[in-house]
């Protein structure tokens, strides 16, 4: 399967065989090739623990994070509608007294 430029794999293919930044020969959600390939070292694979962590890094969040985070925006939107909605009515009242008292 790939993921536009870089292909995910369950196992490096071509030598070394491994994540170059960890050395972890398998893991198991996978590997992604960088298509980066030098004469001495070999190809450079990212394993997926790896490459989470770096993207952890730079700010990024897993999908389950996002999940949760998404599921939390729903529940602020449903509850600013009810405060909103609240707030019509308070400042309702507030001008129904307002024009009571003659203001």
């Amino acid at each position: 399967m790939t993921a536009g430029r870089f292909p995910r794999l369950p196992v490096p293919l071509l030598a070394p065989g491994f994540c170059f930044t960890c050395r972890k020969e398998k893991c198991g959600s996978g590997f992604t090739d960088t298509q980066i390939t030098d004469d001495w070292l070999g190809r450079f694979y990212l394993c997926d623990d790896c490459l989470m962590e770096m993207g952890r890094g730079a700010g990024m969040r897993s999908a389950e994070e996002v999940e949760v985070l998404v599921a939390d925006l729903g529940q602020a939107r449903v509850e600013c509608e009810r405060l909103t909605v609240r707030l019509r009515a308070l400042e309702t009242i507030r001008v129904l007294v307002q024009e009571a008292q003659g203001v």
